[in-house]
């Protein structure tokens, strides 16, 4: 009987997911942080994709600078990324100095809390980003879980690769339920910031890790910081005084 069922589970191969046991690996494909030590404690080694990644951080952390090491390559590539709702105006010479192109970077504006999650699900569903970043509204009634699964469900369906998703939510809502398979929670600290892992996928589990952020880059993409003239190389100094805006 147990030869039986060993044989059956070998059949099934990388279909089943076998939690933290090194016999079988997760069908879920990622996408890698660009932080060795945060993928280490991430079940398949990356930012998952087509599930929600809920991210819960007080305003202006450095949420941002931990997102834009993925989210600009997908720029790059001539991806669409979607930020729906982010609490203040983006700073396009950071995010420039952050590797980002922003005519792939599209910004939607739904204050209203109802309209906001419409959007949201929308942009899901339609395959018109690689990424979304959603800003969600927090408020007396806050988000319910079934409206969150109606996200998730949306999520997996996402018709664009990567089809990453991120939720941006306050740290009051970490002991509401969420569907998100994925919870990390966000803390400034003296070199970067912390984040406490408090749900994953697989077996229970409660890590803590502290990242370095990585600060804008020290040329543009498109040429040389030598080759540029004196006023154009000021522009881009002049970001590192800036970039705090982008982690707004």
């Amino acid at each position: 009987m147990l030869q039986s069922s060993k044989s059956f589970l070998s059949a099934l191969g990388a279909r089943v997911w076998r939690a933290n046991s090194d016999a079988g690996e997760s069908n879920v494909c990622t996408s890698p942080t660009c932080f060795a030590a945060l993928d280490r404690l991430l079940p398949d080694g990356g930012w998952p994709q087509r599930t929600l990644i809920e991210l819960l951080a007080s305003c202006g952390v450095g949420e941002m600078r931990l997102l834009m090491p993925v989210l600009a390559p997908l720029m790059r590539a001539r991806q669409t990324v979607l930020w729906i709702e982010p609490p203040h105006i983006p700073y396009p010479r950071a995010l420039i100095a952050h590797g980002a192109m922003l005519e792939q970077l599209l910004l939607v504006r739904a204050s209203d809390r109802v309209h906001r999650l419409w959007v949201i699900e929308q942009a899901l569903k339609s395959g018109a980003a690689a990424a979304v970043v959603a800003w969600l509204p927090e408020d007396k009634t806050s988000t319910s879980f079934q409206t969150l699964r109606r996200l998730q469900l949306a999520a997996q369906n996402m018709k664009r690769d990567p089809g990453l998703v991120f939720l941006l939510r306050s740290p009051t809502s970490r002991n509401i339920a969420s569907p998100a398979p994925l919870r990390i929670e966000l803390v400034a600290c003296e070199r970067g910031v912390t984040l406490e892992i408090f749900k994953r996928r697989g077996m229970p589990v409660h890590s803590m890790v502290q990242l370095a952020l990585p600060g804008p880059a020290a040329r543009r993409f498109d040429a040389p910081l030598e080759e540029r003239d004196g006023e154009e190389a000021s522009e881009v100094v002049t970001t590192h005084a800036v970039d705090s805006r982008l982690s707004a």
